[in-house]
């Protein structure tokens, strides 16, 4: 079975600023530009969107945007929309549905932090999308083990 999905969409908007966003194809997508155009901001929106624990940087560009929203596929075709507030760390939603059908499709809360009681969260979601769950990790040579994080090959 091949269980991997791909980014398609980020998207950021806000009250009073213009949707901005950007699409991606299925492959390798490379982000090219000039000093200060806003790549880095990037890169840190679909990180934190996949479970960093940091909101991206504030950068003049980003003034009045505060909601940010990525939408992945799965090999399978399945779309998911994934959502966090981008001014304030907060917890993640996710509904399986494209982002112009975000706002009324019904939506699930994910928390951040992995091994939590807080219920599912952004790692283990994205985990099962891969077909991975129940990997344990050997940290020292007392055998004392954790949970994979997708966190761990996020940057993979």
């Amino acid at each position: 079975m091949d269980n991997r999905f791909y980014i398609e969409k980020l998207i950021v908007t806000g009250i009073g600023v213009k949707e901005a966003s950007l699409k991606f194809t299925k492959g390798v997508n490379l982000i090219v530009g000039s000093s200060d155009t806003g790549k880095s901001y990037i890169y840190q929106c679909i990180d934190y969107l996949l479970g960093a624990e940091t909101c991206p940087k504030n950068i003049p560009e980003g003034d009045g945007y505060s909601e940010a929203y990525l939408q992945i596929k799965t090999i399978d075709e399945r779309v998911f929309t994934i959502f966090r507030n981008l001014k304030t760390v907060s917890k993640a939603s996710v509904s399986e549905t494209t982002y112009e059908k975000y706002k009324t499709s019904e939506k699930v809360v994910l928390g951040i932090k992995n091994g939590t009681l807080e219920g599912e969260n952004i790692s283990e979601f994205l985990l099962k999308l891969m077909g991975v769950s129940d990997v344990f990790l050997k940290m020292n040579a007392q055998n004392k083990t954790r949970k994979l994080s997708f966190r761990d090959i996020a940057r993979l």
